[in-house]
């Protein structure tokens, strides 16, 4: 029996609608596949995702690396409720969310083009975009203490958004200056709204997941 990363996509995928907690793949190829990558899928039925992964140089990994900053916000989020509500909308054919949609692909490709070309300032660019967007399609999901650190942060950061579907939970940003990273661990806690935020360190994994696979013996 064929048990690999494909694999495992497809059958976390599978598991997360037997437990109607909806959600997609791109959690778990972020998780299984290393380094940077684009993953896509056919509108149709079997799905089929696709996983390319991006040529970037070790440097250009480091740089990227030297610059995350991961801040767990102190709220948590539900995705299920989330996503329920983007489903209906999506169903009901809300022109602003069919729109946003169309321009979430959008994006994507041009944060992969990006990427391949390394113009680290267009990355950035499509990051907060890409948050933008997904607001759009959730509104009223951007707790207000997220709003006050990232007015708090905005200068030191450009490039930023919400992990996930939004409410709560990470927040990622891209720091101007690596050398400021000292200086943001130190403003997060005095944020408001901001107590029971956690500022942890990050970096891209370009092995990604190992998976081994063992004999069932009687």
């Amino acid at each position: 029996m064929k048990f690999d990363n494909e694999a495992v996509v497809h059958a976390v995928l599978c598991v997360e609608q037997m437990l109607t907690t909806g959600g997609g793949w791109q959690d778990q190829v972020g998780g299984v596949f290393g380094g940077i990558k684009a993953a896509s899928s056919a509108a149709k039925l079997p799905l089929q995702v696709q996983t390319e992964k991006l040529n970037i140089t070790p440097e250009n990994l480091e740089e990227f690396s030297s610059r995350i900053v991961l801040i767990y916000t102190g709220k948590p989020r539900l995705a299920k409720n989330l996503l329920q509500n983007v489903v209906r909308n999506w169903y009901a054919r809300e022109e602003s969310v069919v729109s946003t949609c169309t321009n979430l692909k959008s994006t994507a490709e041009k944060c992969r083009d990006s990427l391949q070309n390394w113009s680290f300032d267009n990355i950035r660019s499509c990051i907060t975009e890409y948050y933008e967007q997904k607001k759009l399609m959730a509104a009223g999901t951007e707790p207000v203490s997220v709003r006050e650190l990232i007015a708090a942060l905005t200068p030191y950061i450009s490039g930023h958004t919400l992990a996930g579907a939004g409410g709560g939970g990470f927040f990622f940003c891209l720091l101007k200056n690596p050398e400021d990273r000292e200086e943001v661990e130190k403003l997060v806690p005095s944020v408001k709204g901001a107590h029971g935020s956690v500022v942890f360190g990050a970096a891209i994994d370009v092995s990604g997941m190992k998976l081994t696979t063992l004999p069932v013996t009687a």
